[in-house]
């Protein structure tokens, strides 16, 4: 999926979706349960985290 279209579905813009992949701007917690909901993962995938530390 491309990030237009991902950015489309979550009603965000792309520059907005292309930083929160690029870990240029940090996320709401809101935003934590959309994309959570968008990508059916737990927060801990989204946020890339494995036994309790941050994975890059």
């Amino acid at each position: 999926m491309k990030q237009r279209e991902a950015a489309d579905e979550m009603h965000i813009s792309r520059e907005h979706y292309s930083r929160i992949e690029n870990g240029t701007r940090r996320i709401s917690l809101e935003m934590l349960f959309i994309l959570m909901n968008f990508y059916g993962e737990d927060a801990n995938t989204i946020l890339c985290i494995k036994g309790g530390k941050y994975v890059e």
